[in-house]
């Protein structure tokens, strides 16, 4: 199993899954003793398939601190 404690997690994931699966997923994450755990939840379908969306996802992540650890 990864350690998971004292590291910042990511969590990305698109609204259909996130309706469904964020509370408990987060839940089970912030047990594991995360730095920081942040969620972001992506449009569902193919249009979020796109540059803009990976350029979003990207900015978003580096906007909320990852590093190598």
């Amino acid at each position: 199993p990864l350690d998971l404690a004292r590291r910042s997690l990511f969590v990305i994931t698109d609204e259909a899954i996130a309706d469904t699966h964020a509370q408990v997923v987060c839940a089970a994450l912030k047990d594991s003793g995360p730095r920081s755990l942040n969620f972001l939840a992506l449009p569902s379908g193919e249009a979020t398939k796109s540059l803009e969306i990976y350029e979003r996802a990207v900015s978003w992540i580096l906007d909320n601190g990852v590093d190598r650890e």
